[in-house]
Formats: structure tokens, C-alpha cells, sequence
């Protein structure tokens, strides 16, 4: 099992999440759209298009936390990578199930929200982090 607290791995994560985004977004794009009703699809449109945002800027963040190894800059990577996995993850599940027929899908609607307050306090942690000086930038 990988090791949480190695840059790399949130290098690699973030960058597998942005791969990922590209992929069901094409999915949907392709296939899912003839497939789905109109508002399903609009739905599933808005996961990929959330978990891509928050793919790069994951992605930023695991370089800040590959220079600086702040265990605050840890905790606003695994905020995003369960806020995309709870928010994104349940909307592709909840958008599909016309198709796939998934039974349990009454379980993952609360899951939704729970993702984005998870988003939105990471986002806002982040903040605190910068504007108390806790994230270090190199100048050039």
C-alpha cells in the first residue's frame, strides 16, 4: 500500500484523478449521452467537470506539499481526494443508474453534499493556510 504521506503519491493520485476526469469525460461525451436523459447527463457532466478542477488543483498542492512536506497542505489533499471521490463518485453512480440499474443508490444521494462541504472546507482550509502564511512560496 502507498505511502499518504509521500509527495509522489499525491503527485501521482492527482494526475491519475486529471487522467480519469478526461476518460469518463469522454465517456460521457461519447457514449453516455444517447444513453441517459438529458438532465443524468447534465449531472454527470458536473462530476467530471468538478473532479477535473479539483484533480489540478490537487495537483498544485501536492507540489507545494512535495517542497514544504506541511502535514496541513496533507490533510487539504486527502479533503479533496475524498471530497472527489464522495461528490464526483456518487453523482457518476447517481446519473447512471437509469443504465447500470444500481439498488442502492438511495444510500449514495446524502453522499453527495457530504462530498462538497468536504470540497468547500478544503478549499477554505486552505485559505486559512495561506492567509496565516502557513504555505511557503519560492521566489524565482
Amino acid at each position: 500500500m502507498a505511502d499518504l504521506k509521500t509527495p509522489k503519491y499525491w503527485i501521482a493520485l492527482a494526475s491519475f484523478l486529471g487522467a480519469l476526469a478526461v476518460i469518463l469525460g469522454a465517456f460521457g461525451a461519447h457514449y453516455l449521452k444517447t444513453k441517459i436523459s438529458a438532465p443524468s447527463h447534465i449531472s454527470y457532466t458536473t462530476a467530471v467537470q468538478y473532479q477535473f478542477i479539483h484533480s489540478v488543483v490537487m495537483l498544485i498542492v501536492a507540489f507545494h506539499y512535495y517542497s514544504s512536506k506541511s502535514r496541513q497542505l496533507l490533510w487539504v489533499l486527502k479533503g479533496f481526494l475524498v471530497g472527489i471521490i464522495c461528490f464526483s463518485g456518487s453523482i457518476y453512480f447517481l446519473s447512471t443508474r437509469e443504465l447500470t440499474e444500481i439498488s442502492f443508490t438511495h444510500l449514495l444521494g446524502p453522499i453527495t453534499p457530504i462530498g462538497g462541504i468536504i470540497l468547500i472546507f478544503s478549499w477554505l482550509f486552505l485559505s486559512y493556510l495561506a492567509i496565516k502564511g502557513k504555505i511557503e512560496f519560492e521566489n524565482p
